[in-house]
């Protein structure tokens, strides 16, 4: 029974994959989508890697690194189309349909064929508006290769369009305050490193540099303009000069490891952590927002003394029933890209939002709102007498927005703009 019924779905996905083609056409486009259930907004997004794929299609099967197996899926795969996966209904006063796009490019394949995710994420946007969707978000690394947005923009005629930057930015920053403060850490005693200098990394860089008293900032990229730029933009802007590096080892000198890198998988493993005997604090924090994950498993299993938070996790009162963790997170949770994109719907946003690399300042208005709406930090860590300490910090009777204004009052610069709108708790 079970085959018959893992038989069905397989050829409904068939089915649908092929009716999504046909979507893309203009004219037979058209007239499918007339019939299909009109859509709210669409989230695009990709699989980390190759085994990832068989969450949404699971004739794929199991597929081993290296192998002949992989090698011909990857070809499928450069040559697909994107395909519409799950609905998730919100339902706040009307309902609210997003429709999830998936493209079939993995990461590897993304840093392979640069071109071709740009081709497809273009065709995503098509499919979406045809299904009748007025916003579309972003997700994983297509924003990063579609120029943050700004490529697709001119493919849309009626969509508003967000990469999720802005959220994402203001969670891993939320993230990063609350484990930091729990675990008694002083960001002018230690030295932070960021791996990543594209839109988030150089969000969050900016963010300690103009609000935190830092002793030591550390970015490391692969990209010597990049780093260049970003040091240059810092200096320019706060005076402060922080250290850059194109080699991975220098993480070893980190307190803190913020990961917010596009790569094809794990890159940050045990020999890229600060021996405890070197640290003024006994567990070193990790805040880990890249897709795929950029820690690597042997740091958890290896080293007992790291607390790796999931930077990009958002817990939602509004999807507490509701499976939205593209199987990265539990129910009730979601990632911070597509949580963007459901708080510019209910909020009745008529515009695109966070294009282009992320602009701090739009921190404040999506994360307050957020707030208000019943949007918190998800507090996931592989700590969990942590998480419970920082839940409670966000909890509705103590507002996130207190213990930043008390992190930050002692501080000698001015403190950060970002929480600086006064929210009453909720009832509880």
């Amino acid at each position: 029974m079970k085959a018959i019924i893992r038989t069905a779905k397989n050829i409904a996905l068939c089915l649908m994959a092929f009716t999504d083609l046909l979507t893309l056409l203009p004219i037979i486009g058209s007239i499918i989508a007339f019939f299909r259930k009109r859509i709210t907004a669409a989230f695009i997004v990709h699989p980390g890697t190759i085994n990832e794929v068989q969450k949404w299609w699971t004739f794929v099967g199991e597929v081993k690194p290296g192998t002949r197996k992989e090698r011909f899926w990857e070809w499928i795969f450069r040559h697909f189309w994107p395909v519409s996966g799950q609905r998730i209904i919100i339902r706040n006063g009307k309902k609210n349909v997003i429709r999830v796009i998936y493209l079939s490019l993995t990461a590897k394949l993304m840093q392979q064929y640069p071109e071709k995710v740009e081709k497809q994420s273009i065709k995503a946007t098509k499919l979406a508006e045809r299904l009748g969707a007025t916003y579309i978000g972003l997700g994983g690394q297509v924003p990063g290769n579609c120029q943050y947005g700004f490529a697709l923009k001119p493919n849309l005629k009626r969509a508003r369009l967000t990469t999720g930057h802005a959220y994402s930015l203001s969670m891993v920053y939320a993230h990063l305050l609350l484990f930091s403060h729990a675990m008694g850490i002083d960001f002018s005693r230690v030295t932070i490193g960021i791996v990543g200098a594209g839109s988030m990394g150089r969000g969050i860089a900016l963010l300690l540099t103009k609000n935190h008293k830092i002793m030591r900032l550390l970015v490391v990229d692969q990209g010597k303009n990049i780093l260049r730029n970003l040091s240059e933009e810092i200096c320019r802007t706060s005076g402060i000069l922080i250290e850059t590096s194109t080699d991975l080892s220098a993480l070893i000198e980190a307190d803190i490891i913020i990961s917010v890198a596009s790569s094809t998988g794990p890159i940050i493993m045990p020999d890229h952590i600060k021996p405890q005997s070197s640290r003024k604090w006994p567990k070193l924090l990790i805040i880990e927002d890249g897709y795929p994950a950029c820690t690597s498993n042997d740091v958890l299993e290896k080293c007992e003394d790291v607390v790796v938070v999931a930077g990009g996790g958002t817990k939602m009162s509004i999807l507490r029933d509701i499976e939205a963790g593209f199987g990265l997170l539990p129910r009730g949770h979601t990632v911070s890209c597509f949580a963007e994109l459901v708080i510019l719907i209910l909020m009745g946003w008529s515009s695109d939002y966070t294009l282009g690399k992320v602009d701090i300042s739009l921190m404040d208005k999506i994360y307050s709102e957020g707030i208000e709406m019943g949007f918190y930090p998800s507090c996931l860590s592989n700590d969990r007498r942590l998480n419970k300490t920082c839940r409670q910090e966000v909890e509705p009777r103590r507002m996130l927005i207190k213990l930043v204004n008390d992190h930050h009052k002692n501080d000698a610069l001015a403190p950060a703009s970002f929480f600086k709108k006064q929210i009453e708790p909720f009832e509880a």
